[in-house]
């Protein structure tokens, strides 16, 4: 239950800080233009993620991306927005206010016209039914993996939450601008660096597929259009035989980006050229899934045009037959993840998850591989297990006079029973002086079996210890100090 609640409050904050209000802030602005809510979300989200890329590299360095100076500038940048961008001055004009007002009410009054939107409305709903169940299902398989699962499958995951907790410290700057567009979100959401990194992913490639939607509705006014664009783009990011797509890194938020941009493209050309400003702060170098998004785009837009040429019904079946191809390749998705790994066991993030949530802020630290900093950080306190064997011997353990030098109430002590098995992967965030301990299978079944020996001396001639979490995989100790 406690995984709904933090995904619905990522997804709310992601929702609204980035769509909803600016979307709104741009309307506001715009009274009296002709301008579809879909465009204004596109020009609303490539400006404020703009606004708050800049702002992450302004204030990162001077170490003030804090919490209140973040959701102060955003209000900030609404409100400019609204106020300096209005042409009409609608908010000045009470003549606004009564003429909306009265014509809300010839609406209600007209109730043959309210009919034919009804009616309308109904039709269209038909049409892109097939189209929301296809995008729904990719979700869902987007989804799977973040939500039944705490550790990362990818070291940029990783990377990126360390990123993320020490930004919202305010103790470091930061070099990924897609952290200052996800920082946002955990101040708005309360969540923690990992939750709002991990959970992000699925809801990064649900905005994407409808951004694809929306940019080829814009373009071609068909849904089919839409449909053929979107099946491309998933069968490159995640389709059978691919490995689940959890990569978190500015990849995704460029991808988006583009896209909103191009199809804002025909009614602001300064928010297309925003867009193309901004994935470059992302993604310097441009990786090949922001190629596929638009060359996805391309096959919906030429694959309609052609299949106009054709008769009605064959081309509703060549449709329908690849969005039920769509579907039965989700009926056996991410069977290429393994089921623990690569870089850590999943009982190992569930349990640095638990303390943090469990344990009063910023009185504990967890000595265990670097991995888990990721989960701890900006919570608690983290000590990278080879370096503390290297410090404290298994021989001072022994000595009833040793004390853990922290000063914290309790000190968690990650011990694998069975080293996590390696294969040809590079330890993240690329500690070379340990990355002999977790990325090969002698290193890990080393240390593993120093930090064994360790405990044992301690609680031999200590008191306080006790076993947190145990599995087939890994103990956790406790370590409270009488």
């Amino acid at each position: 239950m406690q995984i709904w609640t933090d995904f619905l409050r990522v997804a709310v904050s992601m929702f609204g800080l980035f769509l909803l209000l600016p979307a709104l802030a741009e309307r506001m602005s715009r009274t009296g233009a002709t301008a579809r809510f879909p465009d204004l979300l596109a020009v609303g989200f490539v400006r404020t993620a703009l606004f708050l890329v800049f702002l992450g590299l302004l204030l990162g360095p001077w170490k003030l991306y804090l919490p209140g100076v973040v959701l102060s500038a955003y209000a900030v940048w609404i409100l400019s927005t609204v106020l300096l961008a209005s042409r009409n001055g609608w908010l000045y004009d009470g003549d606004a206010w009564t003429t909306g007002y009265a014509r809300l009410l010839r609406s209600i009054e007209q109730r043959g016209q309210l009919r034919h939107v009804w009616n309308t409305t109904v039709e269209l709903s038909q049409e892109y039914l097939v189209l929301t169940m296809l995008i729904l299902a990719m979700f869902l398989h987007f989804a799977w993996y973040p939500i039944s699962n705490f550790r990362f499958s990818s070291a940029a995951g990783y990377a990126q939450t360390l990123a993320l907790g020490t930004l919202l410290n305010g103790s470091a700057s930061t070099r990924d601008a897609s952290v200052a567009l996800l920082a946002p979100i955990a101040l708005a959401s309360g969540s923690d660096a990992a939750t709002v990194v991990r959970l992000s992913v699925p809801l990064l490639y649900l905005l994407i597929l409808s951004a694809i939607v929306c940019c080829c509705s814009a373009y071609s006014r068909s849904p089919w259009a839409a449909a053929l664009a979107v099946i491309p783009f998933w069968l490159y990011s995640s389709g059978p035989g691919k490995e689940a797509a959890t990569t978190p890194d500015g990849t995704l938020w460029a991808t988006l980006v583009l896209v909103a941009a191009v199809g804002a493209g025909r009614r602001s050309v300064g928010t297309a050229c925003s867009g193309l400003l901004l994935t470059w702060f992302l993604t310097p170098s441009f990786p090949e899934l922001l190629f596929v998004a638009l060359a996805s785009l391309a096959i919906g837009l030429v694959g309609d045009a052609l299949m106009r040429l054709g008769p009605p019904v064959v081309r509703r079946i060549c449709v329908a037959a690849l969005v039920v191809f769509g579907l039965f390749s989700l009926a056996a998705p991410l069977r290429s993840v393994p089921s623990q790994g690569p870089f850590q066991y999943e009982s190992a993030a569930r349990a640095a998850d638990r303390i943090a949530r469990e344990f009063p802020r910023n009185r504990w630290i967890v000595v265990s591989p670097m991995h888990e900093a990721a989960f701890v950080t900006g919570r608690g306190w983290h000590k990278e297990l080879p370096e503390f064997l290297e410090e404290f011997p298994t021989s001072a353990a022994t000595d009833k006079a040793f004390r853990l030098p922290f000063e914290v109430a309790d000190t968690f002590f990650f011990v694998e029973k069975r080293p996590l098995p390696q294969g040809a992967r590079l330890a993240v965030p690329g500690n070379s002086s340990n990355s002999f301990y977790y990325a090969t299978g002698p290193g890990r079944t080393s240390i593993a079996f120093r930090a064994a020996e360790f405990i044992a001396a301690y609680s031999s001639s200590h008191h306080g210890v006790t076993v947190f979490h145990e599995d087939d995989d890994l103990v956790v100790y406790q370590i409270h100090p009488e």
